[in-house]
């Protein structure tokens, strides 16, 4: 992939992420000015091959894919103006399906380092949308009118979206936004094999909801002004469904604080990184698990954004569940509160309700004021099977 252009450029039409052809301007004689609001279905072709020049241009404050599927064939490269958004609303699709030799590239009319135009938003869901081998590049200027979500992304999804062996280049905010808003849940059928690059803020930003459909290890991150998977829950911070989280090629980014009404697997390698007040917490309303499934080669770690105690809120089992086990992992900086107005315990760890159970299996625990705490309630039974010599500090006052 080339990052810079130069007229001596000897980079490839498929690699090439800002202008078809390598070097210079996109040749534009040919080319389709796209209808903003088309009426029915198309088929958008790589047509315009003398000089290798730009199939379609987009020259529409919105380009409105209502109730109308638009299928983009391999090889098509569209031309987006500045100040343009593409979005895809009620039953519409967009199909981009390329492949490895020809692949689809929508990019900015001013190419370059920059952002150019505004983003493209998934809002539908449309079993057919998807992005294969496809290059965006120069999105992400502004944020979606969504009053609820004010983030500035390339991408923005509302809706239903495979997306594979994509590139994303050069974005003034995230490269994509996982939206989640209340009343419109996501799905993510396959995330897999994707590049995010040169983006100002995160690469990606999801929700914890989905977290699960993201294969984050098999994506490429570089050169992005945050080199972390942004975890922010938008406006629901409770999750209700079983939730897993995979290892990953950059950390995670907690954000807030997440409630878990439902079970909670956290996979051997990930790695995750507590932003101030952020944390997790096992409802006993339910009896769901927190399992944390690290290995002897590959640990799960868990920390504070600031390296030092209570710089995060810590771990919170309040279910009887005997799969709340931790398997190695490595905790440190919790305990920013104190657990109860009844005591001033404060931890990495703690068990705050009547017959919570945790077993700790070869784990450690470092910068905290307990590693362990214990709410101190004369009447409720607690059971904490410690099998790890690096959680030694255990508070039962």
């Amino acid at each position: 992939m080339c990052a810079l252009f130069f007229a001596t450029t000897s980079c490839n039409k498929d690699d090439e992420m800002m202008t078809p052809g390598g070097g210079g301007n996109p040749d534009v004689n040919g080319a389709i000015i796209l209808e903003c609001s088309p009426s029915a279905d198309l088929t958008l072709t790589n047509h315009n091959l003398d000089g290798d020049g730009v199939d379609y241009i987009i020259d529409c404050s919105t380009f409105e894919l209502r109730d109308v599927e638009m299928t983009i064939e391999p090889g098509t490269d569209i031309q987006v103006s500045a100040g343009s958004r593409i979005i895809v609303t009620q039953n519409g699709a967009i199909i981009a399906d390329g492949n490895s030799t020809d692949r689809i590239r929508i990019f900015g009319k001013e190419g370059g380092t920059s952002a150019t135009w505004n983003y493209l938003w998934i809002n539908s869901i449309n079993v057919k949308n998807k992005l294969n081998f496809v290059n965006i590049s120069n999105a992400g200027t502004t944020a979606t009118p969504n009053s609820n979500y004010d983030e500035i992304s390339a991408i923005h999804l509302n809706g239903r979206l495979s997306m594979t062996n994509t590139t994303v280049n050069y974005s003034d905010g995230n490269g994509f936004t996982d939206l989640h808003l209340i009343g419109s849940p996501n799905t993510i059928p396959e995330f897999s094999s994707n590049i995010f690059r040169n983006c100002a803020n995160y690469p990606v930003s999801v929700s914890p909801h989905n977290i699960g459909s993201y294969d984050f290890a098999s994506c490429t991150f570089s050169d992005n002004g945050k080199e972390f998977v942004q975890v922010s829950g938008n406006q629901l911070v409770t999750i209700d469904t079983d939730n897993t989280w995979r290892d990953a090629s950059i950390p995670y980014y907690v954000e807030r604080f997440f409630r878990f009404d439902a079970n909670l697997t956290i996979e051997a390698g990930a790695e995750l990184i507590f932003a101030s007040g952020a944390g997790f917490q096992n409802d006993n309303s339910v009896d769901a698990f927190m399992k944390i499934d690290g290995t002897e080669s590959k640990h799960v770690i868990m920390r504070g954004e600031v390296s030092v105690a209570g710089a995060w809120n810590g771990l919170r089992i309040e279910t009887s569940s005997v799969q709340n086990v931790f398997n190695y992992l490595d905790i440190s900086d919790g305990g920013q509160i104190p657990l109860t107005n009844i005591s001033d315990n404060k931890g990495n760890i703690t068990l705050d309700a009547d017959n919570s159970r945790l077993t700790l299996n070869n784990c450690t625990s470092t910068r905290a004021e307990c590693d362990v705490v214990i709410r101190p309630v004369s009447s409720w039974d607690f059971f904490l099977e410690n099998n790890s010599p690096g959680v030694t500090t255990i508070c039962e006052d």
